[in-house]
């Protein structure tokens, strides 16, 4: 029997998954917070341009969709309870961008049906960043009174260039950590 140090910690296999699970789910959440702190307010629009979508888009590709879920619902519930104690952790501190963050909720399951190859990836980004516009759409629509049309003009259209480019940026990272991941197995082999 091995005695250990005082200042050892033993943990077993089980003890490390939950403390990795744990520290994947507050990165997402922390990342997602960064995020929303980097923002471009557009005067026409109560949502500003963020890069909370980049993290949505590469989350369920390193962490895995229900560690992805799990790290934006506490995001949410995080900045839900900031705001009720008058604490803004949201891009902004109204209810608007509510319809987007169920976006972000909801986009790891949406991209877990699809495949992983290329095209797969791609489509898997774009329909995911097509449903966090489209509920975000939705939410003005119902919150702010605005017609669909309206709320397309203001919480829709101006984002989708700028998603493009998320995608882009996501697709990228997620594939070259793909190649570098493979080719590390392969050095190992």
């Amino acid at each position: 029997m091995i005695k250990a140090s005082r200042y050892h910690i033993a943990a077993s296999g089980r003890d490390h998954a939950v403390i990795s699970a744990m520290a994947d789910v507050l990165g997402l959440a922390g990342l997602l917070f960064i995020g929303a702190q980097l923002r471009l307010p557009l005067p026409f629009s109560p949502a500003p341009f963020t890069l909370q979508v980049l993290v949505v888009l590469t989350a369920p590709y390193f962490l895995g969709r229900n560690r992805a879920t799990a790290g934006t619902a506490l995001f949410i519930l995080s900045g839900l309870g900031g705001h009720a104690a008058g604490i803004s952790l949201f891009s902004t501190a109204s209810g608007a961008t509510l319809g987007y963050l169920f976006g972000f909720l909801l986009t790891p399951w949406l991209m877990s049906f699809f495949s992983d190859t290329r095209k797969g990836t791609l489509a898997a980004m774009a329909s995911g960043s097509f449903m966090i516009l489209l509920l975000g759409t939705i939410w003005l629509h119902l919150f702010l009174g605005l017609s669909f049309s309206r709320a397309m003009l203001v919480g829709f259209l101006p984002f989708v260039a700028g998603d493009m480019v998320k995608i882009g940026l996501a697709y990228s990272i997620v594939s070259g950590c793909r190649r570098r991941s493979y080719a590390m197995a392969d050095e190992t082999l």
